[in-house]
């Protein structure tokens, strides 16, 4: 079945080129059904009475033949997501959790009329969002890189560990990664007398130089020599 509404008024189809028409209030949607082969009443035409669900999702109600829209029998419905709207949702958890959806969140956010920043919003403001949020922060401070997107399947084993967040990191005290990046910090506060160049610092830690090669190399630059007076 698909409805379009225009103010209170509604129409559609179903199962092919039968016929809604109706009148929209508050949850209740009322009006007239036709099919083939005539498409009037007696026998192929009709009314239904539709009371629709809180989240909009579903609906139930009767039909009737004629003037009646009940004895027909019952007629009941769920919302259908389409295709570009569960698309939509899968990219809204991958940008914002990091994750494909689960099936129950997929079929719930693609059932509404949001648009995918009101999807993210949400994501985001979740307990799941805000400590997702929180990881990436120490990702970005402690190793100078955002893993969401690059690195999905690091950054989900720390958010769906048990560790709280200063367990997380201590942890990562002793990571060769974080220890590499912490001495690159400490080499351009030693020979540069800064540590700004958060770039270079992430370029350089993920370079094949040795941190003797790094010290070699601002030894030689000319922001050394300068600083040096040379």
């Amino acid at each position: 079945m698909t409805l379009t509404r225009q103010g209170n008024l509604i129409d559609g189809a179903y199962h092919g080129d039968r016929r809604l028409s109706g009148f929209a209030e508050g949850n209740r949607l009322t009006g007239r059904w036709a099919g083939p082969p005539s498409f009037s009443e007696p026998l192929n035409a009709g009314r239904f009475a539709f009371t629709v669900a809180a989240d909009c999702q579903s609906f139930t109600g009767t039909w009737g033949f004629g003037s009646n829209s009940i004895g027909g029998g019952d007629w009941s419905g769920q919302r259908v997501a389409t295709q570009d709207r569960l698309e939509m949702v899968r990219a809204a958890y991958l940008a914002v959790l990091g994750r494909e959806a689960d099936p129950t969140g997929l079929n719930y956010w693609a059932g509404t009329t949001l648009a995918r920043f009101n999807i993210e919003a949400a994501l985001g403001a979740s307990e799941e969002g805000q400590r997702v949020a929180a990881v990436r922060a120490l990702y970005r401070e402690l190793l100078l890189r955002d893993p969401l997107g690059a690195d999905n399947a690091g950054l989900r084993s720390w958010i769906d560990s048990p560790l709280t967040l200063e367990a997380i990191r201590a942890a990562w005290g002793a990571e060769p990664e974080v220890q590499r990046v912490l001495a690159i910090r400490n080499l351009y506060r030693e020979l540069l007398g800064r540590e700004d160049d958060l770039a270079g610092i992430r370029y350089r830690a993920s370079s094949p130089l040795t941190l003797e090669g790094i010290r070699a190399e601002f030894l030689n630059s000319d922001e050394y020599r300068r600083r040096m007076g040379g």
